[in-house]
């Protein structure tokens, strides 16, 4: 059984990010908690001063739930550990819970470690196979293909986890700004908005586990399947192979919809994570029809009963011809080509306008009559 590198991977991460958001939520907390203080005692003041000069039009339990607000706010901001635990737990607690109860108590690292070993094993039986009969150049496709597959589902399923995981403590670190404006109701969206990213986050870490969990009881059977009827010497079938392989890249392409459909549901904006290979994609096209047009490439052309070869060369030849002779004919043999020096714009207008004769002017006619 190889190495298991996605379990270490993913301690590695938690341990770096939990650290990361402790550190970066302490400093900024510190940093605001005295304006905190501040401004809710001046709030308070201002509130006090309104309803001792009887201007105050909200009834006494509304202020009462300000005062109450603004000492959680105070609490949350100024108490760093308590404040960060609780939320670190709600954000990503909850998902890994989830996803621990879905996969029937195995840790999704460990879920992701054994599918790719499963699909490994098989990916060398295929291997296997080929080096055994030295011809079968389909085993060896196969088992590269299999490797593959199993390679993206695993390796793009972390890379979810991963990213997840370092939104998060992103946004956990910057926490304390945006329950600082959450005082203010002119500020308010601001903290809904840090609200909206981190339940969006949350939902693409219990996504990620719940596709997961399906993806891999669904392969489990089919690569079950290809090993029992190696084991019993029956043979491995092709249709049995390209169907495993199938399924994997259909996995695939469910993972990709994991962060708009968590985006739908927490409200914040999904990540485009497969948008990066399109825009590769586009890119390396561009680039290609950029070098194809601009290459000097001959290229044929056929014509009646006959065929010539055609250069960039050639056509612009050929443009310079018809330009000289929509604005003027050739010179004749032995004479000046004025073309190639640069001409007034009124030469280039009277050269351009064709000749014409003169009409006599009948009233003038009449007077020499």
């Amino acid at each position: 059984m190889p190495q298991p590198f996605i379990t270490p991977l993913l301690a590695n991460v938690d341990a770096q990010v939990e650290a990361f958001a402790r550190a970066g939520f302490a400093a900024i907390g510190g940093a605001v908690a005295p304006a905190v203080a501040t401004g809710g005692a001046l709030i308070l003041a201002w509130w006090g001063v309104i309803y001792a000069s009887g201007r105050a039009q909200a009834p006494l339990p509304e202020f009462g739930e300000r005062i109450a607000k603004i000492a959680v706010f105070s609490g949350l901001v100024a108490g760093t550990a308590g404040t960060f635990d609780i939320l670190y737990g709600w954000f990503n607690g909850v998902p890994e819970g989830v996803g621990a109860a879905l996969l029937a108590g195995e840790a999704p690292a460990a879920a992701l470690d054994r599918f790719y070993a499963s699909g490994l094993g098989l990916s060398q039986t295929l291997l296997s196979m080929f080096e055994l009969s030295g011809t079968g150049v389909t085993w060896l496709v196969l088992g590269i293909v299999v490797w593959l597959a199993c390679a993206m589902l695993a390796g793009f399923g972390a890379f979810l986890i991963v990213l997840a995981k370092i939104s998060i403590a992103v946004l956990l670190a910057v926490a304390p700004i945006f329950i600082f404006l959450a005082m203010f109701q002119t500020t308010r969206s601001w903290f809904e908005g840090w609200l909206r990213g981190m339940l969006t986050q949350a939902m693409v870490l219990a996504l990620t586990y719940g596709f997961l969990a399906f993806l891999l009881f669904v392969t489990a059977d089919f690569v079950a399947a290809v090993e029992a009827a190696q084991a019993a010497g029956a043979g491995v079938t092709f249709e049995a192979v390209a169907s495993t392989v199938l399924v994997v890249i259909v996995g695939v392409l469910l993972l990709s919809q994991v962060p708009t459909l968590a985006s739908a549901v927490g409200g914040g904006a999904a990540v485009a994570t497969l948008g990066a290979w399109g825009a590769a994609w586009r890119w390396a096209g561009g680039r290609v029809n950029a070098a194809a047009s601009h290459a000097h490439i001959p290229s044929l052309s056929f014509g009646a009963g006959a065929w010539r070869v055609r250069t960039p060369a050639m056509d612009a030849g050929l443009a310079y011809q018809r330009m000289r002779n929509a604005f003027g004919a050739r010179p004749a043999a032995g004479g000046r080509d004025d073309w190639a020096r640069p001409a007034p714009r009124d030469a280039w207008r009277s050269r351009a306008a064709p000749a014409r004769e003169a009409t006599p002017d009948p009233i003038k006619a009449g007077e020499d009559r």
